[in-house]
């Protein structure tokens, strides 16, 4: 008995062209120089940064707007709920409190700064080419630039106890809604971490993302699939679960041991404490839990990926 792939994957597995590139950088220089100087944001000290599939080089065609971040760490969130809340042995206060009581009121709001950032936009675009939604901005492309999503966010803290017991924390990122629900995300280190298993493995580990992103699009197009069931940041940080040794050999061999491999896993430890194994990429948050993918849906896109890309003969 015998896999076979029942097309070219190598040709599935190619990085945006330099045309893509170029323009994915020129929007992002546009929006930024544009944010960076504006005069009625210059008490945020805002940062802008590609994230998502153009920085991390995973984007297929489909991936046709640029995701951003503008950030101001002049204000930021933070999570001390992992750090001990007893108090020391010598009667002093607990390290949770010693930092929850160091910290200062902020000077403006994270409503403040998306407010500010959305008014900014609209000024210089125009407002039928800016775009309110849910939790980022885009601005409309044109011949010369592409659709953007701009995500204004703060600096976020993800406290935890180091191993003198004192307080440390993850340097992340974090947003709200409009339903007033906080985000919290770790762009660096997913990006790190992302880029040094694609390093050690010779390109393999994005080669491998984007065809199974391609093949995801094409499903979605003969209405087959939901992305929404598989987004782009899930499916980056499901394959990076894979051990490096999953990523050997030809395309053919890679996809066909990665997904082998998370199937017979996933099916292993769902429902078990064991799944909480499986990470973001960020490696700081775990990949599976209720508020964000679920081991079924994971399950159901690889059952769908392999019936589509591999055939099995006597």
């Amino acid at each position: 008995m015998a896999v076979i792939a029942k097309r070219d994957l190598s040709k599935l597995s190619f990085a945006p062209s330099e045309t893509e590139r170029e323009k994915a950088a020129r929007t992002h220089n546009a929006i930024r120089e544009h944010l960076e100087t504006d005069e009625a944001l210059k008490k945020y000290s805002i940062e802008t940064y590609l994230q998502g599939s153009y920085k991390n080089s995973t984007n297929v065609r489909g991936d046709s707007d640029v995701d951003m971040g503008s950030l101001t760490e002049n204000i930021f969130y933070y999570d001390v709920s992992d750090l001990p809340q007893d108090q020391t042995q010598f009667g002093t206060k607990s390290v949770r409190e010693s930092v929850t009581e160091s910290i200062e009121p902020a000077s403006f709001t994270y409503n403040d700064y998306r407010r500010d950032v959305l008014a900014s936009l609209q000024r210089k675009y125009g407002y039928e080419n800016v775009v309110d939604g849910n939790k980022a901005i885009t601005v409309n492309g044109n011949t010369y630039r592409l659709d953007a999503d701009v995500l204004p966010c703060t600096s976020f803290r993800q406290y935890y106890p180091d191993w003198q017991g004192k307080a440390s924390y993850h340097r992340g990122i974090s947003f709200f809604s409009k339903s007033g629900d906080r985000v919290v995300n770790f762009p660096k280190q997913h990006f790190d971490n992302l880029a040094a298993k694609d390093q050690r493995k010779d390109g393999k580990v994005k080669g491998c993302i984007r065809i199974l992103k391609r093949i995801r699009n094409e499903l979605e197009e003969a209405g087959q699939w939901d992305r929404k069931r598989s987004p782009s940041f899930y499916l980056e940080s499901l394959v990076w679960n894979a051990p490096d040794d999953k990523f050997n050999g030809g395309y053919d061999s890679v996809v066909q041991n990665v997904l082998a491999y998370l199937w017979n896993d996933l099916r292993q430890k769902r429902g078990t404490d064991a799944i909480r194994s499986y990470m973001q990429a960020n490696n700081i948050f775990v990949l599976f839990h209720p508020k964000f993918w679920n081991v079924d849906d994971a399950l159901a896109f690889i059952d769908k990926i392999w019936d589509t890309v591999f055939t099995v003969t006597q």
